[in-house]
């Protein structure tokens, strides 16, 4: 079954929600993972939380975008990503999850709100400075 769905028919062809036949290959062994598999996995993870919170703590997902829009010409710029904020109570989480993408592949940083704490994963181990702390109060 797993074979049919992956490889018996268009490319192009959605398979779920969004996702199509092409994203559901980038979990293939070996393969890049791309943004619309990343969102959609975030979006069950927000979901299972929103869904559960006697057994989950609160978690919001930023999308793929956030990131790259929040440090486009390589400064952060609040204003950019503030309509996106807006509808949630970020400091009433307990995690915030912000997928990233640096040029080369995908990686996360996951804000413990409460603990006023930033854990970054790279699975490639990879060192990179990408969490920006502005000084503006705004």
């Amino acid at each position: 079954m797993v074979e049919q769905i992956l490889y018996g028919g268009s490319d192009s062809q959605t398979i779920v929600d969004d996702i199509t036949r092409h994203d559901l290959r980038t979990l293939d062994r070996g393969q890049w993972l791309n943004d619309i598999v990343i969102n959609s996995y975030l979006n069950l993870v927000a979901k299972r939380s929103k869904d559960h919170p006697e057994d989950y703590p609160k978690i919001h997902c930023m999308s793929t975008y956030f990131y790259s829009t929040l440090t486009r010409s390589g400064s952060v710029d609040y204003s950019r990503v503030r309509r996106w904020t807006s509808k949630v109570d970020l400091f009433a989480m307990d995690k915030i999850i912000v997928p990233i993408h640096l040029g080369a592949h995908w990686t996360m940083a996951v804000i413990k709100v409460k603990e006023n704490h930033i854990d970054y994963y790279d699975s490639m181990g990879s060192s990179h400075h990408c969490v920006f702390v502005s000084k503006d109060k705004n």
